[in-house]
This record gives C-alpha cells, structure tokens and sequence, in this order.
C-alpha cells in the first residue's frame, strides 16, 4: 500500500502585501521519494505544569505548550504502556500507526488515571479519527471493565493498512498510569499492545504545493508546508533546484518579490530518519506595481519631529530631500528615512502644540521597477507633547487617558500593571535619539488600588515584551520602584526603595549616557537617591515619557508629572546631598496614617483670627482604605471623627478649627471639623486615637522644629 493515500494541495490566499499559501484537501503525490522501513515504537509526548484549576482533557487542550506543540519531554514507547506514578498535574499525547496483522474485527480497551480518551482512524490521516474509548473518572493500573466506555465496539481493520491511533491523557494528583490493549479478529488479547505493532514515525507527509501563484510586485510571498510526521522533518527550500540560503524552515518567506523573481519555480525537500522527498513545485508569476503610493498618517512624535507613513516604500533618494515636504508653511530641517521608505521623519522647528498644522508632500516616487509618482498630497493634523499608546492588554479608549497642559500631563490607566514578562499600562511618548537627562515631580497620585503607579519610561519598542527601562513612584507602601529588561521577552528585574517623599513631594529622574541608564528619586528635587542602573543596547530612535499603570483591572489610577527639564540634552550629574526632610510615612505599626501637616501658628493672620485658621493634615500611607468613623483626635486639640468617615490609601485629609474659615482660603480642598481648643504656638502634642481609645499615633511640636 501507498504510504501517500492522502496529500494536500496549497490555496493562495492574498491580503495587503502578502501572498500566503494554505492547506486544502488534494489528492497527489510528491516526486523523488526515498523511504527505509519505518521504525517501531509509540511516539510519546509529556506536558508538564498544567493549570490544577483547570479539570478535564481541557487542561492538556488548552495547555499553552500543547497549542504551541512544545512538549516537556518526547519518548519513543516500545509498548502502549506508561509508567506508574510519575508525577502529579500532567498531560500526555501517544501517538503512532497501527499495523494490524490480519484482517478482522479489532476490540480495544483503555485503562488510565486520571480520564484519557482513545481515538482511531482507519487510514492515516489524524483529520479522520474518532473517538472509541475514554475513562472517566479513573481506573486501576489494567482494570479494563470499570467503566463501560473503557471498551471499543469491534471495528474492522485490513491486514497491513496503517491506522493513526491517538491517546490524551490528563493526571491531577495521587496515582496515576496509562495503558492501551486489543483483541484480534483470533481472539488473542495483546495487553499492552506491543511496539512491533507499530511504527511511530513514516517518510515526510507534507502538503503539496499549487503549480502557480501570481502575485504583484513588491509583495511578500510565503509558502507554508503542513507536515502530518510526529518529528518534524529538516526543510531545504530551493529555487530553480538550487538551495535556497537560511531557507530552512517550514515556511519561505520572500518578503519583496521583484520582477526579477518572475518565472522561477520554487520546492521543498523534506527528510528525516526514515527517508526524504522533494514537493512538487511552485511556478511564480509576477506583474508589475502602477499603483500610487499614498499619505496614510501624519503625528508627530516629539515637539519637533513630523512623522509620515506612506502605503508603500519610496525611492529613497527622492525621499531624503527636504524640498519634498513643507510643514507649516517652511520645509523640514532634515529627513530620516525608516523602514524602507514606508516611514518618514521630519526634523522641524518646534510646533505650536494644540494647533493645526498643514503639512505637504510632493514630487515622491514609489521604489518599484517602473517608478510609479506620488500626486501632491495635503493633511493637516494637531500635533501633541505625547503620543498615547496602551502597552499590554489595556486599549487605548477604554483603559486610559493623557492630556497635556504645558509642562503637566496628566495620565490615567486601568490595571494592567508590569509583571516580569510583559509590560502594561498608559503610555505617553515621544521618539528620541542620544543621551537624555529628564526629570519630572510627581504632582499627585490617585486612586483606588493601593498599587497604583507613575513612572519615567523608556522602551525599545512598543510592544509588551521590549527592552525597557523605567523609574516607579507608588504609595509610600509601595515606595520607589526601578525596573528594567536587558533582553525582548526575557523577564524584567526590579530593585525597590523606600519612597523619598509623597507626591508632590517627590520627583523622579532619568538619565542616559552612551548605553548605561541611571534612574533616581528625590524628595525636593535637589538631593537624589539612585535607584539603580543597568546597560541597554537601544536602536537610534527609541521611546520615553511618563506611564501609569495599576494592579486592579477594574479600577482607575491616575497621575499628574510635571516634566521640569528638557527631555533630551546634555547629562547633569545629580547633586549628592541628603533631603531637607523626612518624607511622610507610617510612624508606627499601629498605623498607617500620619500627621503630614500641624499648622499652629498661621502666618500673616491678625490675633484675632489666628485660631480659626489652625488646622491639621492626616494622610494614609497605606494600601487599604481607613475607616475613621469613631476615631478621636486628642492632646491640645480634640475632635471625634463622625460616621463615614474613610481615608483613601494616598488621600488627604484635613481637620480643621473652622472648615468653613479653611475652605474660604482654600476652596479646592475639603475639611472636616470643627476640632475643640487650639493649637498652642509655642509647643504642643497631638494624638489619633482607635474607638477603643488606644493611642495610634503621637506628635509633639515647637516652634524650632
């Protein structure tokens, strides 16, 4: 019998840009096959870790690494048997094809802990398997008749006609064992089933390839080859029956097909252990591009950089000549060219954020064999100190925001905070080239997740897993984080220190020198702590500016920085001296709230009205919300906080002599009160009291202080 009764042709599909080639039932044969005996044994895949939350066969099915087809480990069984007590929370995939010795009816049974399920087609195509067995819940080690779906109706198999068997089985914990046995049309029971019936792997099975594709120039082209084999076999790819070089994969990627290409014919040769065979090949066809290239964005990406993307590569010759371009009325200082053409760069005067600008482009050549000329094209756009951009999960409109007001921009994010793989939450940046020295004073810090966050970042890329780094400011329970990712993908390392002061007592700083980043903290923007340091290898142009991020995925965070140097230019060595002051923060263990502010003696206040301006300012430093409702203030001063009462982790609040004489000066805050006697001026104590009346927090002050 043929080990080809089914091989499969490949349709083209084409979307913008791309060709793609895919699988379609066909019936063909491949030429130049070499085959040796296929070799005996049970191909046998181990996934390890599966989620324990998740129960049934889904927790192998939607195992990652099973999707991927990444296996922990990959054995050759020489019978359909399993090891006892392996390990717990596992899943397993065997595989192999039957060689039925005569022809007859074939009974099978399957025995496993925890569920399995046993599938068989009668040909060797996997897409033609049924299931005719399964367990569950569990068995004993070659208990076959527990249950009654342990044994298959007898099925009819031909002699010597291979047919793809398949068993998925999931472990949680305790026992745990597999085992696969038949029943020939002699009545013998082969318990387990031997590996001298079967063979687990054959020659090369791949699709075979369409006899021509037409694609337009300028184009990319990908042929993908579906193999049907256990074991991937090794791919050459040639063109015209030459080897293609680093053409080794499953897929040939052409990305630009030219008019040069047109004509040539493309295949595959397949090997493995068992033999090798060369597809049938491809005819490429190719026409020529006349279509324009057109204007598709303008942005800017800093204060004086216009970025253009155009539908097509452009001559780049014709695109690096400033007279090109007119941006405002005055053409660019300079152009930099990306991705080919695709992308533009305008180096211009420094643009009126927040108003139109009219930008025009003429007199560019798409780069295509036959040039094909772009007509003058016009846009307008409002240019902004950031762009937006949601890293992660978040999306744009519905997980943040940023506006920009000057030098304050405020953010707001929704969860998604970094983790060690992948980055997330609401950034706002601008591109940048060569060394830069940023700072920023954090103006405020709200909301209601306690691990809530705003930092200076700066990434390679802008997707999750790019090299990065950045400098955190959170809640003095959080404090100051530096966090950084040398390599894309790999996991990010994060040094934390105490927070040197509370917003908007606090400032942050980025430094870059050459390929060393440097990233620091202060209190009053004077004296910094350096919070750690670490070498990146970042292309010329890449990202920074200021991002929120949250722990919560249903809850708001929101920021406000002021960015207070430039955000590139010459590299200002820190100064080295200490605070003027010791940031806000938890005073004992009993509490995370603190009296940030007691203002006993109010300057440029008449005698009179001294005591009526007195008040004093508690903050929570802590992760959680505080109840106040019963809490007392005693000492020189008393109040009984009244029901309702709740302090936010990061708020503010002020008890106050007289709130209505408070809010008169300061009608953007709220206050609480009255409070009872007054604030000496000289010295004095204050205390916060629990509803037990025990004594959480203790204040004196002087005057000398």
């Amino acid at each position: 019998m043929s080990p080809y009764p089914l091989i499969r042709r490949l349709i083209v599909k084409s979307f913008v840009g791309v060709v793609v080639l895919f699988a379609a039932s066909f019936a063909q044969v491949p030429s130049g096959i070499a085959a040796s005996v296929p070799p005996a044994g049970i191909h046998r895949e181990l996934y390890l870790g599966l989620d324990p939350t998740v129960f049934g066969l889904g927790a192998l099915t939607q195992h990652p690494p099973f999707l991927a087809s990444h296996p922990s480990t990959v054995r050759i069984l020489t019978a359909f048997e399993t090891e006892l007590n392996l390990t717990n929370h596992y899943g397993q995939r065997l595989r192999a094809y039957l060689l039925p010795p005569v022809t007859g009816d074939y009974t099978f049974w399957l025995a496993s802990d925890d569920l399995s399920e046993l599938y068989l087609s009668k040909d060797e195509d996997p897409e033609q398997k049924q299931r005719i067995a399964f367990v569950d819940p569990r068995s004993q080690p070659r208990a076959w008749t527990t249950h009654l779906g342990q044994e298959s109706v007898p099925i009819r198999l031909e002699a010597g006609a291979r047919c793809y068997v398949e068993v998925l089985h999931v472990e949680q914990n305790l026992i745990d064992h597999l085992a696969l046995r038949w029943r020939l049309p002699n009545g013998v029971v082969e318990e387990p089933i031997p590996a001298s019936r079967c063979v687990h792997d054959l020659p090369p099975l791949p699709d075979a390839l369409h006899p021509q594709v037409s694609v337009q120039e300028g184009q990319s082209l990908e042929l993908k080859l579906h193999v049907r084999n256990f074991q991937p076999p090794s791919f050459r790819w040639q063109r015209d029956d030459v080897d293609l070089p680093g053409q080794t994969n499953a897929v040939l990627r052409l990305p630009r097909v030219s008019l040069g290409d047109h004509g040539h014919r493309y295949q595959a040769v397949l090997s493995n252990s068992i033999g090798s065979i060369v597809t049938s090949s491809v005819l490429l066809s190719v026409s020529p591009d006349m279509t324009p290239p057109a204007l598709v964005e303008v942005s800017n990406v800093a204060s004086n950089l216009v970025q253009l993307r155009f539908s097509a590569m452009l001559d780049g010759e014709k695109a690096r000549q400033p007279d090109h371009y007119c941006v405002g009325g005055v053409p660019p200082q300079r152009v930099d060219v990306f991705e080919e053409g695709r992308v533009i760069l305008l180096h211009t005067p420094v643009l009126n954020l927040g108003l139109p600008v009219q930008v025009r482009v003429e007199g560019l050549v798409k780069k295509v064999a036959s040039p094909v000329p772009m007509p003058p094209t016009e846009r307008s756009f409002v240019p902004f100190a950031f762009q937006p951009t949601a890293l992660g999960s978040l999306d744009v409109g519905n997980g943040g925001s940023h506006e920009t007001r000057g030098s304050l921009t405020r953010i707001t994010s929704l969860g998604s905070a970094n983790d060690a793989r992948e980055d997330g939450g609401h950034y706002a940046w601008q591109w940048v080239t060569g060394d830069f020295d940023i700072q920023a004073q954090v103006q405020s810090l709200e909301g209601g997740d306690a691990w809530g966050r705003v930092g200076l970042m700066v990434r390679e890329d802008l997707t999750a897993e790019s090299q990065m780094a950045v400098v955190w400011a959170g809640s003095s329970q959080l404090g100051c984080l530096f966090q950084h990712r040398r390599l894309p993908r790999s996991f990010a390392i994060s040094e934390g220190r105490p927070s040197p002061g509370i917003p908007p007592e606090l400032w942050l700083r980025l430094q870059r020198t050459g390929n060393r980043f440097v990233a620091f903290a202060s209190s009053d923007g004077r004296g910094w702590t350096t919070m750690g340091s670490v070498e990146l290898s970042l292309p010329e142009w890449f990202y920074l500016g200021p991002c929120v991020a949250g722990l919560k995925s249903n809850t708001l965070t929101t920021a406000s920085v002021e960015i207070s140097s430039p955000i590139v230019g010459p590299i200002a060595p820190p100064e080295s001296q200490p605070p003027s002051s010791e940031p806000p923060g938890p005073s004992s263990r009993k509490t995370s709230c603190v009296f940030t502010e007691i203002m006993y003696h109010p300057a440029g206040v008449s005698t009179d009205g001294a005591e009526t301006m007195e008040f004093m300012e508690l903050y929570n430093a802590g992760p959680f919300a505080e109840d106040l409702t019963g809490y007392r203030i005693s000492g020189d001063a008393t109040f009984m906080f009244p029901p309702g009462v709740t302090l936010l982790p990061g708020a503010y609040l002020v008890i106050a002599r007289s709130p209505q004489a408070f809010r008169e000066t300061h009608p953007e805050c709220e206050a609480v009160g009255p409070f009872q006697r007054h604030l000496p001026n000289d010295s004095g104590r204050v205390r916060l009291r629990d509803k037990q009346g025990g004594v959480l927090l203790e204040v004196d002050y002087e005057s000398e202080f």
